[in-house]
C-alpha cells in the first residue's frame, strides 16, 4: 500500500479520535450556565474537525481509486506480455 494512502488512514484514525473526544466532552459539559460564546466555539471546533475528516476521506477516497487504476493497469500489461509471450 502506497505510503500516502496510509498516511491518510492514520489521518483519519486521528480525526476521528478527536472527533469522539469532542463528543465526550460535550456529554459530559453541563451546558446550563456556560457563557453562549464557550457553547460556540465548542461548536465551531467539532464543525471544523468534521469538515477535515471528510476532506481527509475524500482524499483516501481517491487515493484509492488511484491504486485501483494503478492495479488494473499493472494487470492489464501483465496480460499483454504474456499474450506476446505466446505467441
Amino acid at each position: 500500500m502506497p505510503k500516502h494512502t496510509f498516511l491518510s488512514q492514520q489521518t483519519v484514525n486521528q480525526q476521528i479520535e478527536k472527533l469522539e473526544t469532542l463528543i465526550r466532552v460535550g456529554e459530559l459539559m453541563d451546558w446550563e450556565g456556560i457563557e453562549g460564546e464557550l457553547v460556540n466555539s465548542y461548536y465551531a471546533i467539532q464543525r471544523e474537525t468534521i469538515i477535515e475528516c471528510q476532506a481527509t476521506l475524500k482524499q483516501l477516497d481517491r487515493d484509492i481509486e488511484n491504486l485501483a487504476n494503478s492495479s488494473e493497469q499493472a494487470s492489464n500489461k501483465s496480460v499483454s506480455i504474456f499474450r506476446n509471450i505466446a505467441r
